[in-house]
């Protein structure tokens, strides 16, 4: 699996600094195999301690999704990527 460049935060505070909170989680990936892995319910035997991290981040959130979206479709997400690899 080419692990590339991946860049995520949990972002959610009002103006003043105050943490928001959030419900739900939905993340789109360009790399299906990545999606398919972080599906795995058998992660946790996954000798890849990222994809383990990844995976008990998520189960620890009550309602998650993971999708899988063309480069193409997920524009946004493509441009702030390269933005983010390029700049130094």
């Amino acid at each position: 699996m080419d692990a590339g460049f991946v860049a995520a935060r949990e972002v959610a505070y009002k103006q003043e600094g105050e943490w928001i909170g959030y419900r739900k989680v939905v993340i789109h990936i360009s790399n299906l195999e990545v999606v398919k892995a972080i599906q795995d319910i058998h992660l946790t035997d996954s000798s890849s301690a990222l994809l383990r991290r990844v995976h008990m981040s998520l189960q620890a959130r009550q309602h998650w999704k993971i999708k899988h979206v063309s480069r193409e479709r997920n524009q946004v997400t493509d441009r702030i990527t390269n933005i983010a690899t390029t700049k130094k």
